[in-house]
């Protein structure tokens, strides 16, 4: 029986989900939305939106 590739799977499938945990996580990051919504010159109140976004985000 080839043990081999069925790891392989869960290993690539480990990596891919590693990759989009990271990509959320730093996606999710306050500073990181707070700076594009300045740079797109929002308003006080969508930039209060903006920054309980990440909050909620990690609440779902």
């Amino acid at each position: 029986m080839n043990r081999k590739r069925p790891i392989e799977n869960t290993k690539k499938y480990a990596i891919l989900e590693v990759i989009f945990f990271n990509g959320y996580s730093v996606g999710m990051q306050s500073f990181v939305l707070l700076s594009l919504a300045i740079y797109f010159n929002m308003s006080s109140f969508f930039i209060s939106i903006v920054s309980s976004l990440p909050t909620a985000g990690y609440l779902l």
